[in-house]
């Protein structure tokens, strides 16, 4: 497991890091999803995934729309056909205005994540699209924030495998920096160290917030 160093780069997770996943669990924002799903859906023209299917992909999941669960209950969902459908799964602008004002209460502090002053990247189990729409409603542009956004659609594999973390090293070139990883998911703290990293899991004690000050800390330490 890594430690701090000056070449050390932060790596962030985003659903229930960056905000608790509690909050996302509200009907009216579980509705928004679903309606996105099944737009999503009908845009990409994938006409053996039925809307009552989805409707009940819902129920069994509690709502909960991971993008593993997709391929899980889908596998008859090719590569090419689950590429078009992430580039159709969007939130319309209002939904989007909606999610982004509900979860700003409890959204990271992003200027605290701006100190840090080695590289910042994300790695995430979401698309691309509800990434950095989410936080452009929270007036960022995570471009300026982040090296680098790492998403599932790109590689359709997630940070339930090992290889996930393998694979980003590989996006980006980084198998020798040492890398601190955030996450509120136990087991995915757990394969991010079994890949070499160091993790932070995200706690209602240990929040993001207070996590990043830590390192922050290191960081003046190290300049002084």
């Amino acid at each position: 497991m890594t430690e701090y160093t000056n070449d050390t780069i932060y790596i962030f997770d985003v659903d229930g890091t960056f905000y608790p996943q509690r909050f996302m669990m509200d009907k009216v924002l579980m509705k928004s999803w679903e309606d996105a799903f099944i737009r999503g859906l009908q845009r990409s023209n994938l006409k053996h995934l039925e809307t009552e299917t989805v409707r009940l992909l819902f129920e069994r999941h509690n709502q909960d729309l991971a993008v593993e669960t997709i391929f899980k209950d889908f596998p008859f969902l090719s590569e090419e056909e689950a590429r078009i459908f992430f580039d159709n799964y969007k939130l319309s602008e209002e939904e989007m205005k909606v999610m982004g004002s509900t979860l700003a209460p409890h959204a990271a502090d992003f200027e605290k994540i701006k100190e840090l002053q080695n590289q910042k990247y994300i790695l995430t189990d979401n698309c691309y699209d509800w990434t950095t729409r989410l936080t452009a409603e929270w007036g960022h542009d995570i471009h300026e924030i982040f090296t680098g956004i790492s998403t599932v659609p790109a590689c359709f594999t997630t940070k339930k495998y090992v290889e996930r973390f393998h694979m980003f090293e590989d996006q980006y070139q980084l198998n020798g920096e040492n890398k601190i990883f955030f996450d509120d998911n136990e087991r995915n703290c757990e394969n991010a160290e079994k890949a070499g990293w160091k993790a932070e899991l995200i706690t209602a004690e240990n929040t993001l917030n207070n996590a990043v000050e830590k390192y922050l800390e290191i960081e003046r330490n190290q300049r002084s």
